[in-house]
């Protein structure tokens, strides 16, 4: 059976988030949880000890385990190596073993019974979240999506943490370059007026401290180099999932959608595919500002293998995954009737799935409806980057009442906008040849919106 720990990571995002932030938080630190999973849980969750106060034995067996998780700790922390890679997460654990001795230190059986209860609360949401969804092959892949997503966010969380350490880090690194400097001037004026005593005194603190400086920098270079892996690395798994989520499912989705135009029933929550996109548009515009973040601290203190190539590239990389997010997901709630006369009202809904997430960062879009030939919507799915330059050339009729402005519904959480009075005026026929059909003819309807996001 898999561990609470593994279970935890396959929760839905919003669950995972309910344990990192509600469960531990402030309780217990939740990087300890993930660094001690198997040996808090083997300790402090399968064979868990009850206070009694008949029994003085298990208030000191519970005193014993929680001395003995501060001194794993330790040991844990211990054996990370003093590489410049590794060194930020290994103050962080630090930090975190020295609250906890501090907080704990006159009680320790209270560090017992604290990890116990956010472990007690985070079995509760893991089994919740199992009895909810039972098994099945496509309830599978829900999972399997929603684990990504989670360790996603995860991974965005930690490199938010990364990046916080390596600014400090550089912020101090920085000062003592300019106090270097002023002591390296002054060293030179000493030198240019002849003062060998002066030189001499100088010389070995100003070399030591050269040294270690040298060193320092080097360590920040790697730091921020693994940072870079770090945001690639994320880069690469979003355009997977995004792929899932918006090449399979949503497309199965709008495969479900026609189907059931003809009575079948749809199985496919457009609610779940929402949840899934906003996710995958939270981790990006995270790692967008990962990589303003790191392309101006590299800025600040350039070396000569900067890799701002790379820091460009992927801002690009990122800025056309959020765009392809947000097209993707612009789509027809409620489509309009397949069948159409003139002078006949009828009704459409549009929807931007990741609407209620960029919300703040974007103006409410107007959307507009023409109706367009058969050929014309062909060629705009052939070549919609170069195609969708004027919507005034995709037009062979005309629509009533076809423009509306999108709006962020905060019940909902939708952003959306239904046009209730469409009327399709006229429309525009090529002219037949011989025993051509009008019937022959198709139209489609299309729903055409510009706008943009504040990056």
């Amino acid at each position: 059976m898999p561990s609470l720990w593994d279970r935890t990571q396959a929760l839905p995002n919003e669950s995972f988030k309910q344990v990192e932030n509600g469960v531990y938080g402030d309780n217990f630190p939740f990087e300890v949880r993930f660094q001690l999973a198997v040996w808090i849980e083997e300790n402090f969750f399968n064979q868990p000890v009850e206070v009694k106060q008949e029994d003085p034995g298990s208030a000191n067996l519970v005193i014993k385990l929680a001395q003995q998780l501060l001194i794993q700790l330790e040991s844990h922390i211990q054996s990370i190596p003093n590489d410049p890679d590794k060194i930020l997460m290994k103050r962080r654990l630090e930090e975190m073993q020295f609250n906890l001795k501090t907080r704990y230190n006159s009680n320790p059986a209270a560090l017992y019974m604290q990890l116990r209860q956010c472990l007690e609360k985070e079995a509760a949401i893991v089994n919740l979240a199992a009895n909810i969804a039972p098994g099945s092959i496509e309830q599978s892949k829900d999972q399997k999506i929603r684990h990504s997503l989670s360790t996603l966010k995860q991974r965005s969380n930690s490199t938010n943490l990364q990046l916080e350490q390596y600014r400090n880090e550089q912020e101090l690194v920085t000062s003592e370059i300019y106090s270097f400097r002023e002591a390296d001037a002054k060293l030179q004026q000493y030198a240019s007026a002849g003062s060998v005593e002066d030189v001499k005194r100088m010389k070995p603190v100003h070399d030591k401290r050269k040294a270690s400086l040298e060193h320092k920098f080097n360590a920040l270079c790697t730091a921020r180099n693994a940072i870079l892996s770090d945001i690639v690395f994320t880069v690469n798994e979003v355009k997977t999932v995004q792929h899932t989520v918006l090449d399979e499912e949503l497309i199965n989705w709008k495969r479900e959608q026609q189907l059931a135009g003809n009575g079948k029933a749809m199985c496919m929550s457009l609610e779940t595919l929402q949840e899934w996109c906003e996710a995958l548009a939270t981790v990006i515009w995270s790692t967008r500002q990962h990589i303003k973040d790191l392309e101006r601290l590299m800025s600040s203190l350039p070396d000569s293998s900067n890799p701002l190539v790379t820091i460009k590239q992927l801002a690009t990389e990122v800025t056309e995954l959020l765009s392809g997010l947000v097209t993707g997901t612009f789509i027809i709630e409620k489509q309009p009737p397949q069948v159409m006369k003139t002078n006949t009202r009828f009704t459409a809904t549009v929807r931007l799935l990741v609407g209620g997430q960029l919300n703040v960062h974007m103006a409410s879009p107007q959307v507009s409806v023409s109706i367009i030939s058969e050929a014309q919507a062909n060629l705009l799915l052939k070549a919609p980057n170069q195609s969708q330059k004027r919507k005034e050339d995709y037009n062979s009729g005309e629509i009533l009442n076809g423009q509306g402005n999108m709006e962020f519904h905060a019940a909902t959480r939708q952003v959306s906008v239904t046009f209730r009075n469409l009327q399709l005026k006229r429309i525009r026929r090529t002219e037949k040849k011989g025993t051509e059909s009008v019937m022959e003819e198709k139209f489609s309807v299309l729903f055409w919106t510009e706008f943009q996001v504040e990056l």
